[in-house]
């Protein structure tokens, strides 16, 4: 009785919900409901409603476009609950990374009007490009956009935000002249933000037009594409998706991505299906044949020979130029997704028979990659092209004795951004266990087997993992879905260790370039622990895992992972300054300790971030005059309270002993402060 009664909730809200959002023909289109769409249809709702109602995302919109026509669209959820708007086709998303494939797609634009070539040196068309390394020189236009140029990954200061960053590129030009390559150019595939924005400042530079500009004359228009642009000026092209956050439901202030040509594009999912439609024979081509076909290519880089399956090979742009469960039935499925911090977009597109599937929503887990993933794979079996065999029964993998030659992998490995881990070879017990670290502490071990060369954590798991050894570097493969994947790379075990010139060992480190409209989920790595492990010498761990080469500097600690961050150590005012990649630190030792009842903290010239910290438990008054925020972060650095209004006291805070306080602003702005 009580299921019945809850059902019958469920029913009269679900009709409340539609009566008070008024879905208009366009929310909900479908062209053939009936048809080759129908299960397509059916797996979109499920699995969106159940990612919006398990928390994941807030809401979300679908379309599918087979030979240049609309065949389904919908949205979910609303775009903004205080108007009480539904998602609907006047709803723009941001789409984070999937804005690389319009940045490719500019400079090929470029190319076929012979003012760029993709072989040729970055140098050659921007003058103010450099690095502290000098194999820079050899990075070409192409290895912008296949993720093989070796710069490290994303200068992220103050590029995601709550507005428009116009010092971006300047800001990304400088931190790469002080910067290293991770591997020689061309040498592999690590996926790399920073290279969109030089492709970006590469079209502006040649075009003399802004970069916003050039897309708008030479792909929008063309393609009609009426609501994708800038996503700092989203609300002129439709109606943001506002994104409510889980815990409180509140809304949270747009997010801006000012690395435009790496991620800072917001458009809806019928725009997304008609860019999409121009890879396409028969589509609506803005591109020379030459130029279309290289688009579509795989893009390898010199390790894709190594692996025992396809490797991840981008394509100019593009995440995906293959998916082998189609490949092997003659399919091309090109693919591209993008996640920000509360934004998650996946797009796929058949060319050789005109099919695109786009799908974009709010969310901090909303699996935007999956879901397009399934709809697909429902409309190819839908149209009789895949062939959806029955769900074959995996039989377990039984585990065998461990090679004689595995003991040599046994030792530390660095994952995506400097992440560490432990590998241990456990011969006797045949298994491998691999711990992972949390601020220099060991975590309990996940546990692999071993069958016929490769490693499971399961025994039906399809996905499996194994040891690749080459020009003497070991590495730990990913094999999922039949794609290779460089998952992890061993340390090397230094002869000669070096030391830096302090001793790290759990200190903390008060992050200082923060401006104020960076976004708050960032406040997580403003308060950093570096320390070091007795049985790595030679390396430090400071946001990240780094190799010591003198005492003032460390340099990454891998080839082939993305998002590490050196380390340069230097003294400043009296007190000791880390600049790790692009994020800027001082020692906390010196931080100023509030001892008096009232105090008032001004932003300097440089509008570094001001910091204090709190001696005994208290109450607090702040009042901002100017644009500041102020952040309290608990004793153990984690993010306590964020304060950003302007004017008016802002009532009474609680603060815990041994507690940070950290005051951003632009130089000039004023913290007033009361201790109760």
């Amino acid at each position: 009785m009580l299921k019945c009664k809850n059902r019958f909730l469920q029913v009269i809200m679900m009709l409340i919900l539609f009566s008070a959002t008024g879905f208009s023909s366009m929310e909900c289109f479908i062209a053939e409901p009936e048809g080759y769409c129908k299960q397509a249809i059916i797996t979109a709702r499920r699995e969106i409603w159940q990612k919006i109602n398990a928390g994941g995302a807030g809401s979300g919109s679908v379309a599918i476009m087979d030979n240049g026509n609309l065949m389904y669209f919908e949205g979910f959820g609303m775009s903004n609950r205080e108007k009480r708007i539904p998602v609907n086709a006047d709803t723009v998303f941001n789409i984070a990374s999937v804005s690389k494939v319009f940045t490719a797609a500019a400079i090929m634009r470029l190319v076929d009007s012979d003012r760029v070539d993709l072989d040729t040196p970055v140098i050659n068309y921007l003058k103010g490009f450099s690095m502290a390394d000098p194999r820079y020189r050899e990075i070409t236009v192409r290895m912008l956009l296949n993720h093989t140029s070796g710069i490290p990954g994303t200068t992220m200061a103050n590029t995601d935000g709550y507005s428009y960053n116009t010092m971006t590129n300047d800001l990304i030009l400088e931190n790469l002249r002080q910067s290293h390559l991770i591997h020689k150019p061309g040498a592999f595939a690590v996926y790399c933000n920073d290279g969109f924005s030089l492709a970006e400042m590469i079209v502006e530079v040649v075009s003399g037009k802004t970069f916003a500009d050039f897309l708008t004359d030479e792909i929008f228009i063309p393609l009609k594409l009426e609501k994708t642009g800038v996503a700092a000026d989203a609300s002129e092209k439709g109606i943001p998706a506002i994104y409510y956050a889980a815990a409180d439901g509140e809304a949270r202030p747009l997010e801006i991505v000012s690395a435009l040509g790496a991620g800072g594009l917001s458009a809806n999912v019928l725009d997304l299906c008609r860019f999409a439609d121009c890879f396409s024979d028969e589509g609506n081509h803005i591109f020379s044949p030459t130029s279309l076909k290289e688009m579509k290519l795989p893009q390898p880089c010199k390790f894709s020979d190594k692996v025992k399956n396809d490797f991840m090979s981008f394509g100019l742009g593009w995440d995906y130029t293959n998916l082998p469960q189609y490949k092997t039935e003659g399919i091309q499925v090109l693919g591209k997704s993008g996640d920000s911090m509360h934004y998650g977009t996946m797009l796929f597109t058949v060319p050789a028979i005109r099919l695109s599937v786009a799908v974009t929503m709010t969310g901090t887990e909303p699996e935007a990659i999956k879901i397009a993933g399934d709809l697909l794979k429902d409309v190819l079996v839908g149209k009789g092209i895949f062939t959806n065999s029955e769900e074959k029964v995996n039989l377990p993998v039984l585990p065998q004795a461990l090679p004689e030659d595995y003991a040599k992998y046994d030792g530390y490995y660095v994952g995506s951004s400097g992440n560490l881990s432990r590998i241990c070879v456990d011969s006797e017990n045949n298994r491998v266990n691999i711990h992972s670290f949390i601020n220099g502490e060991m975590l309990p071990a996940a546990t692999f087997y071993y069958n016929n060369g490769n490693l499971y954590d399961e025994p039906f798991n399809e996905n499996y993992y194994y040891f690749l050894s080459t020009e003497n570097k070991d590495y730990l493969m990913l094999s999922a879905l039949g794609t290779d994947y460089l998952y992890m790379e061993k340390l090397e075990a230094l002869s000669n260790p070096r030391s830096l010139i302090i001793d790290i060992e759990g200190k903390q480190w008060l992050r200082r370039n923060v401006r104020p409209f960076e976004i708050n989920t960032l406040a997580s790595n403003h308060i950093q622990v570096s320390h070091s492990l007795e049985n790595l010498p030679g390396y430090s761990f400071f946001n990240g895992i780094q190799r010591i080469e003198s005492p003032y500097f460390a340099n990454y600690a891998a080839n082939t992972m993305r998002e590490q961050k050196d380390l340069t150590l230097f003294k400043q005012e009296g007190n000791w300054w880390a600049q790790t990649f692009d994020l800027l630190y001082s020692s906390a030792e010196k931080v100023t300790v509030l001892e008096k009842p009232s105090v008032a903290i001004a932003i300097g010239k440089k509008g570094y971030s001001e910091w204090l910290r709190i001696p005994t438990t208290c109450f607090l008054t702040v009042k901002i005059s100017g644009t500041g925020k102020v952040i309290v972060f608990s004793s153990d650095g984690s993010v306590d309270t964020i304060i950003h209004e302007e004017g008016d006291d802002n009532g009474m805070i609680f603060i815990e002993e041994g507690s940070f306080i950290e005051f951003v602003g632009n130089p000039g702005d004023i913290f007033s402060l009361k201790r109760y």
